[in-house]
C-alpha cells in the first residue's frame, strides 16, 4: 500500500490522540515548521505534541517499487510553568514536563503500525530544541518505512 506523507502524519497524530498513555495532551497538532517563533505560539497549549514530516528517502529495489523512509518529528510543547527548564521536567505532581511527554510518546509509538500497513516506526533519537520564557519543545525523532508502488 502506498502513502502519503501527510497520511503519514494524520495517522501519527491518531495514534497520540487516542492513547490511554498520553491522556494528559491538551493538542495533538501537526506543525508548519520547526522553527522557535512558530513553537513558541503553540507551547501555550502544553502540554501539547506536534507532528512534522521532517526528511525522507527512496531505495529503488524494483522497476515498479520502491521503499520510503521518512524521518517525523513528534514535538512536545509546553508552556512555561514558573521557570524556563520547569516546562521541560515534572517539577510538582500533576504538572507534565515536555521530557514526560518524549519518554510516553516513545513508549507509545515504538512499534506501532499507526492503523497502517508500514514496516516500521522506529524512533531514533531525542533532542532539546529550546527552553525560554515562553516555553519549551523537546523532539522525538522517528524513522517509519513503508512501500510505495506504481
Amino acid at each position: 500500500m502506498s502513502y502519503r506523507v501527510d497520511e503519514i502524519e494524520n495517522a501519527l497524530l491518531d495514534t497520540l490522540a487516542q492513547a490511554p498513555a498520553l491522556y494528559y495532551l491538551r493538542a495533538v497538532i501537526i506543525l508548519p515548521s520547526l522553527d522557535r517563533p512558530s513553537l513558541e505560539q503553540e507551547a501555550w497549549r502544553g502540554p501539547a505534541a506536534g507532528v512534522i514530516a521532517v526528511s525522507g528517502r527512496y531505495s529503488d529495489d524494483m522497476a515498479s517499487v520502491s521503499d520510503e523512509a521518512g524521518l517525523f518529528a513528534v514535538v512536545a510543547l509546553n508552556r512555561n510553568l514558573r521557570t524556563p527548564a520547569a516546562a521541560l521536567a515534572s517539577a510538582a505532581a500533576g504538572e507534565t514536563g515536555c521530557w514526560d511527554i518524549i519518554a510516553d510518546a516513545r513508549a507509545v509509538l515504538h512499534d506501532n503500525q499507526l492503523g497502517l500497513d508500514i514496516f516500521n516506526c522506529r524512533p531514533l533519537r531525542r533532542y532539546l530544541l529550546f527552553a525560554g520564557d515562553k516555553g519549551a519543545a523537546c523532539v522525538l525523532e522517528l524513522e517509519i518505512t513503508w512501500r510505495h508502488t506504481a
